[in-house]
Protein backbone atom coordinates (compact mmCIF):
# COMPACT_ATOMS: atom_id res chain seq x y z
CA UNK A 1 0.00 0.00 0.00
CA UNK A 2 0.92 3.61 -0.96
CA UNK A 3 0.26 7.06 0.07
CA UNK A 4 0.66 10.65 -0.09
CA UNK A 5 3.41 12.47 1.70
CA UNK A 6 2.35 14.33 4.73
CA UNK A 7 3.64 18.17 5.88
CA UNK A 8 5.58 18.03 9.00
CA UNK A 9 7.54 20.81 10.65
CA UNK A 10 10.66 20.63 11.42
CA UNK A 11 13.16 22.84 13.74
CA UNK A 12 16.47 23.17 11.21
CA UNK A 13 19.59 24.46 12.18
CA UNK A 14 21.45 26.66 10.04
CA UNK A 15 24.36 28.13 12.00
CA UNK A 16 25.83 28.50 15.52
CA UNK A 17 22.13 29.80 17.34
CA UNK A 18 20.29 30.45 14.08
CA UNK A 19 17.60 27.52 14.67
CA UNK A 20 14.12 28.11 12.08
CA UNK A 21 11.08 26.29 12.03
CA UNK A 22 10.31 25.02 8.71
CA UNK A 23 7.93 22.69 6.77
CA UNK A 24 8.67 20.44 4.61
CA UNK A 25 7.35 17.40 2.83
CA UNK A 26 7.67 14.22 4.41
CA UNK A 27 7.23 11.55 1.97
CA UNK A 28 5.21 8.21 2.19
CA UNK A 29 7.28 5.33 4.08
CA UNK A 30 9.38 3.34 2.00
CA UNK A 31 9.47 -0.37 2.19
CA UNK A 32 10.79 -1.98 6.23
CA UNK A 33 10.03 1.83 7.18
CA UNK A 34 7.33 3.28 9.24
CA UNK A 35 6.10 6.48 9.83
CA UNK A 36 6.30 7.78 13.63
CA UNK A 37 4.29 11.45 14.80
CA UNK A 38 6.86 12.33 17.14
CA UNK A 39 5.73 12.68 20.48
CA UNK A 40 9.10 13.22 22.94
CA UNK A 41 12.20 14.00 21.85
CA UNK A 42 15.35 14.91 24.90
CA UNK A 43 18.09 17.00 23.80
CA UNK A 44 21.73 15.65 23.95
CA UNK A 45 24.61 17.31 24.81
CA UNK A 46 25.56 17.19 20.94
CA UNK A 47 22.64 19.14 20.06
CA UNK A 48 23.47 21.96 22.37
CA UNK A 49 27.49 21.79 21.50
CA UNK A 50 25.65 22.16 17.29
CA UNK A 51 23.41 24.78 18.65
CA UNK A 52 25.62 26.91 19.99
CA UNK A 53 29.06 26.35 18.01
CA UNK A 54 27.94 24.53 15.09
CA UNK A 55 30.36 21.51 15.66
CA UNK A 56 30.37 18.42 17.88
CA UNK A 57 34.16 17.51 18.71
CA UNK A 58 35.33 17.09 15.13
CA UNK A 59 31.85 16.74 13.22
CA UNK A 60 31.13 20.37 12.17
CA UNK A 61 27.86 21.36 10.61
CA UNK A 62 28.06 21.38 6.71
CA UNK A 63 24.23 21.99 5.83
CA UNK A 64 21.24 22.74 7.30
CA UNK A 65 20.14 20.28 10.06
CA UNK A 66 17.05 18.86 11.66
CA UNK A 67 18.56 18.29 15.84
CA UNK A 68 17.08 15.80 18.26
CA UNK A 69 18.01 11.76 18.17
CA UNK A 70 16.50 10.86 21.62
CA UNK A 71 12.89 10.29 20.73
CA UNK A 72 9.60 8.53 21.25
CA UNK A 73 6.30 8.50 19.13
CA UNK A 74 3.69 6.56 17.39
CA UNK A 75 3.67 4.36 14.23
CA UNK A 76 0.74 5.95 12.06
CA UNK A 77 1.93 4.50 8.48
CA UNK A 78 3.68 1.61 7.42
CA UNK A 79 5.71 0.56 4.21
CA UNK A 80 5.49 -2.64 2.76
CA UNK A 81 6.83 -5.47 3.86
CA UNK A 82 6.40 -4.44 7.50
CA UNK A 83 5.10 -7.01 9.90
CA UNK A 84 6.32 -6.42 13.58
CA UNK A 85 4.49 -3.07 14.24
CA UNK A 86 1.15 -1.83 12.97
CA UNK A 87 -0.69 2.18 13.22
CA UNK A 88 -0.90 2.76 16.78
CA UNK A 89 2.17 1.22 18.23
CA UNK A 90 4.02 3.73 20.40
CA UNK A 91 7.76 2.80 19.88
CA UNK A 92 11.19 4.34 21.14
CA UNK A 93 13.80 4.80 18.22
CA UNK A 94 16.93 3.53 17.77
CA UNK A 95 18.55 6.19 15.54
CA UNK A 96 22.40 4.78 14.42
CA UNK A 97 21.24 3.53 10.97
CA UNK A 98 24.15 0.82 9.97
CA UNK A 99 24.31 -0.92 6.61
CA UNK A 100 23.33 -4.37 7.50
CA UNK A 101 25.97 -5.67 5.01
CA UNK A 102 29.39 -5.29 6.53
CA UNK A 103 31.39 -7.96 8.74
CA UNK A 104 30.61 -6.10 12.16
CA UNK A 105 27.17 -5.80 10.90
CA UNK A 106 26.98 -9.67 10.22
CA UNK A 107 28.41 -10.22 13.31
CA UNK A 108 25.55 -8.33 15.12
CA UNK A 109 27.99 -5.48 16.28
CA UNK A 110 26.13 -3.08 14.04
CA UNK A 111 26.77 -0.14 16.35
CA UNK A 112 30.64 -0.41 15.53
CA UNK A 113 29.56 -0.01 11.86
CA UNK A 114 31.79 2.14 9.75
CA UNK A 115 29.34 3.49 7.17
CA UNK A 116 26.98 4.43 10.03
CA UNK A 117 24.43 7.23 9.65
CA UNK A 118 23.35 8.55 13.18
CA UNK A 119 20.44 10.97 13.08
CA UNK A 120 20.85 14.51 13.75
CA UNK A 121 24.93 14.27 13.59
CA UNK A 122 27.66 16.03 11.25
CA UNK A 123 29.68 13.21 11.34
CA UNK A 124 28.46 11.95 7.64
CA UNK A 125 28.25 14.10 5.00
CA UNK A 126 25.25 14.79 3.62
CA UNK A 127 24.01 15.18 7.16
CA UNK A 128 20.51 12.50 8.39
CA UNK A 129 18.27 15.21 9.77
CA UNK A 130 17.29 14.11 13.69
CA UNK A 131 13.82 14.48 14.75
CA UNK A 132 12.78 17.59 16.34
CA UNK A 133 10.18 17.33 13.63
CA UNK A 134 6.16 16.51 13.71
CA UNK A 135 6.74 12.93 11.19
CA UNK A 136 9.41 11.54 10.43
CA UNK A 137 10.24 7.19 8.23
CA UNK A 138 12.32 5.26 10.17
CA UNK A 139 13.59 1.84 9.77
CA UNK A 140 10.91 -0.38 10.94
CA UNK A 141 13.55 -2.85 12.47
CA UNK A 142 14.61 0.22 14.39
CA UNK A 143 11.98 1.04 16.29
CA UNK A 144 11.25 -0.75 19.28
CA UNK A 145 7.98 -1.02 20.75
CA UNK A 146 6.71 -0.01 24.34
CA UNK A 147 4.75 -0.86 26.81
CA UNK A 148 1.57 1.03 28.23
CA UNK A 149 4.05 1.53 31.85
CA UNK A 150 6.25 3.60 29.91
CA UNK A 151 5.51 7.18 28.84
CA UNK A 152 6.55 9.14 25.47
CA UNK A 153 8.98 11.35 27.93
CA UNK A 154 10.50 8.48 29.98
CA UNK A 155 10.39 6.79 26.59
CA UNK A 156 12.67 9.38 24.93
CA UNK A 157 15.36 8.75 27.58
CA UNK A 158 15.36 5.09 26.41
CA UNK A 159 18.44 5.90 24.12
CA UNK A 160 20.73 7.31 26.71
CA UNK A 161 20.09 4.77 28.94
CA UNK A 162 21.00 2.60 26.40
CA UNK A 163 24.44 4.02 26.58
CA UNK A 164 25.03 3.72 30.31
CA UNK A 165 23.90 0.13 29.93
CA UNK A 166 26.23 -0.40 27.12
CA UNK A 167 29.04 1.41 29.82
CA UNK A 168 28.50 -0.72 32.67
CA UNK A 169 28.44 -4.20 30.50
CA UNK A 170 31.86 -2.66 28.33
CA UNK A 171 33.32 -1.93 31.64
CA UNK A 172 31.95 -4.86 33.81
CA UNK A 173 34.00 -6.70 36.72
CA UNK A 174 34.28 -10.10 37.45
CA UNK A 175 31.55 -10.47 40.45
CA UNK A 176 34.13 -13.15 42.01
CA UNK A 177 36.90 -10.58 41.50
CA UNK A 178 34.42 -8.44 43.30
CA UNK A 179 33.67 -11.09 46.05
CA UNK A 180 37.55 -10.50 46.68
CA UNK A 181 37.35 -7.20 47.75
CA UNK A 182 36.74 -5.49 50.70
CA UNK A 183 33.20 -4.98 51.22
CA UNK A 184 34.41 -1.14 51.74
CA UNK A 185 36.61 -0.56 48.84
CA UNK A 186 33.91 -1.45 46.47
CA UNK A 187 33.72 2.03 44.87
CA UNK A 188 32.75 4.14 41.29
CA UNK A 189 34.17 7.49 40.55
CA UNK A 190 31.85 9.36 37.76
CA UNK A 191 33.13 12.53 36.63
CA UNK A 192 29.65 14.75 34.94
CA UNK A 193 26.65 15.08 36.48
CA UNK A 194 25.10 15.35 33.33
CA UNK A 195 22.08 13.25 31.72
CA UNK A 196 24.65 10.44 31.22
CA UNK A 197 26.27 10.37 34.05
CA UNK A 198 23.37 10.81 36.54
CA UNK A 199 21.43 8.09 34.65
CA UNK A 200 24.87 5.82 34.97
CA UNK A 201 24.72 6.01 38.05
CA UNK A 202 21.70 5.28 38.68
CA UNK A 203 22.31 1.99 36.49
CA UNK A 204 25.58 0.92 38.69
CA UNK A 205 23.61 1.46 42.07
CA UNK A 206 20.26 -0.70 40.88
CA UNK A 207 22.48 -3.56 39.25
CA UNK A 208 25.80 -3.50 41.31
CA UNK A 209 26.95 -4.02 44.99
CA UNK A 210 28.92 -0.27 45.02
CA UNK A 211 28.89 0.54 48.65
CA UNK A 212 29.75 4.00 47.27
CA UNK A 213 29.50 6.14 43.83
CA UNK A 214 30.57 9.25 43.54
CA UNK A 215 29.27 11.71 41.11
CA UNK A 216 32.04 14.57 40.58
CA UNK A 217 31.06 17.89 38.58
CA UNK A 218 31.61 21.65 39.10
CA UNK A 219 28.49 22.34 38.68
CA UNK A 220 26.18 22.81 41.44
CA UNK A 221 22.77 22.81 40.40
CA UNK A 222 23.46 19.63 38.56
CA UNK A 223 25.11 18.15 41.84
CA UNK A 224 21.73 19.24 43.51
CA UNK A 225 19.67 16.96 41.12
CA UNK A 226 22.19 14.30 41.75
CA UNK A 227 21.08 14.88 46.07
CA UNK A 228 17.65 13.67 44.59
CA UNK A 229 18.16 10.27 43.29
CA UNK A 230 16.80 7.57 45.30
CA UNK A 231 19.55 5.35 46.14
CA UNK A 232 21.77 5.77 49.70
CA UNK A 233 25.11 4.73 48.04
CA UNK A 234 24.68 7.70 45.40
CA UNK A 235 26.78 10.83 46.22
CA UNK A 236 27.35 13.71 44.98
CA UNK A 237 30.48 15.81 45.24
CA UNK A 238 31.14 19.10 44.31
CA UNK A 239 34.80 19.43 42.58
CA UNK A 240 36.49 22.79 43.72
CA UNK A 241 37.37 25.03 40.94
CA UNK A 242 41.26 24.70 40.01
CA UNK A 243 43.27 27.45 38.61
CA UNK A 244 44.27 25.17 35.34
CA UNK A 245 48.08 25.54 34.37
CA UNK A 246 49.50 28.33 32.56
CA UNK A 247 51.61 26.30 30.92
CA UNK A 248 50.39 24.26 28.16
CA UNK A 249 52.70 20.91 28.37
CA UNK A 250 51.69 17.43 28.83
CA UNK A 251 53.74 17.62 31.98
CA UNK A 252 51.39 20.69 33.50
CA UNK A 253 48.17 18.79 32.19
CA UNK A 254 49.56 15.45 34.01
CA UNK A 255 49.72 17.66 37.81
CA UNK A 256 46.53 19.39 37.27
CA UNK A 257 44.67 15.90 37.18
CA UNK A 258 47.06 14.47 39.81
CA UNK A 259 45.60 17.44 41.99
CA UNK A 260 42.17 16.45 40.99
CA UNK A 261 42.87 12.41 41.95
CA UNK A 262 44.16 13.81 45.42
CA UNK A 263 41.32 15.75 46.33
CA UNK A 264 38.87 12.67 45.41
CA UNK A 265 41.18 10.04 47.32
CA UNK A 266 41.63 12.25 50.26
CA UNK A 267 37.84 13.08 50.72
CA UNK A 268 37.21 9.55 50.56
CA UNK A 269 39.76 8.03 52.10
CA UNK A 270 40.86 5.91 49.20
CA UNK A 271 44.64 5.24 49.02
CA UNK A 272 44.04 2.63 46.46
CA UNK A 273 41.55 4.48 44.29
CA UNK A 274 38.19 3.24 42.75
CA UNK A 275 37.47 0.21 41.88
CA UNK A 276 35.73 2.11 38.95
CA UNK A 277 35.77 4.82 36.65
CA UNK A 278 33.99 6.52 34.46
CA UNK A 279 34.45 10.15 32.17
CA UNK A 280 31.07 11.27 31.24
CA UNK A 281 32.40 14.93 30.05
CA UNK A 282 35.04 14.50 27.57
CA UNK A 283 37.14 17.13 29.47
CA UNK A 284 40.70 16.22 28.93
CA UNK A 285 41.98 16.95 32.30
CA UNK A 286 38.64 14.81 33.78
CA UNK A 287 40.19 11.84 31.28
CA UNK A 288 43.77 12.22 32.75
CA UNK A 289 41.91 12.69 36.39
CA UNK A 290 39.58 10.00 36.15
CA UNK A 291 43.41 7.37 34.97
CA UNK A 292 44.86 8.88 38.40
CA UNK A 293 41.82 7.82 40.41
CA UNK A 294 41.48 4.57 39.09
CA UNK A 295 42.90 1.62 41.65
CA UNK A 296 45.80 -0.84 39.96
CA UNK A 297 43.87 -2.61 37.23
CA UNK A 298 40.46 -1.10 37.43
CA UNK A 299 38.71 -0.36 34.32
CA UNK A 300 37.42 3.23 33.26
CA UNK A 301 36.19 4.35 30.55
CA UNK A 302 35.12 7.64 28.84
CA UNK A 303 31.46 8.17 27.28
CA UNK A 304 31.36 12.08 25.86
CA UNK A 305 33.72 14.02 24.32
CA UNK A 306 34.88 17.64 24.32
CA UNK A 307 33.97 20.31 21.89
CA UNK A 308 37.73 20.37 20.76
CA UNK A 309 40.33 18.15 21.71
CA UNK A 310 43.47 19.38 23.50
CA UNK A 311 47.08 19.82 22.29
CA UNK A 312 48.08 16.35 23.98
CA UNK A 313 45.34 14.39 23.19
CA UNK A 314 44.00 12.35 20.75
CA UNK A 315 41.17 12.61 18.65
CA UNK A 316 38.11 12.19 21.68
CA UNK A 317 35.52 11.75 18.83
CA UNK A 318 37.25 9.24 16.89
CA UNK A 319 38.35 6.94 19.81
CA UNK A 320 34.43 7.00 21.18
CA UNK A 321 33.21 6.38 17.79
CA UNK A 322 35.56 3.32 17.29
CA UNK A 323 34.29 1.90 20.87
CA UNK A 324 37.79 1.98 22.10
Amino acid sequence: MTGSSRPSRALVLHGPEDLRLETRETPYPAAGEVQIAIRATGLCGSDLHYFYQGRNGDFVVRAPLCLGHESAGTVTALGADVTTLQAGDRVALEVGIPCRKCTLCLQDRYNLCSSMRFRSSAAVFPHLDGTLMDITNHPAMLCHKLPPTISDVQAALIEPLAVCIHAVNRSKLDISAIAQIPQRDVTALIFGAGAIGLLLACVLAASQPFTAIVVADINTKRLQIASTLPYTNITPHHLLAKQAPSSCTPEADDDYAKSIAAELAAKFTLPHGFTRVYDCTGSPSCIRAAIHASSPGAPWSSWAWAVRASPHSRSPSLRCGRSI
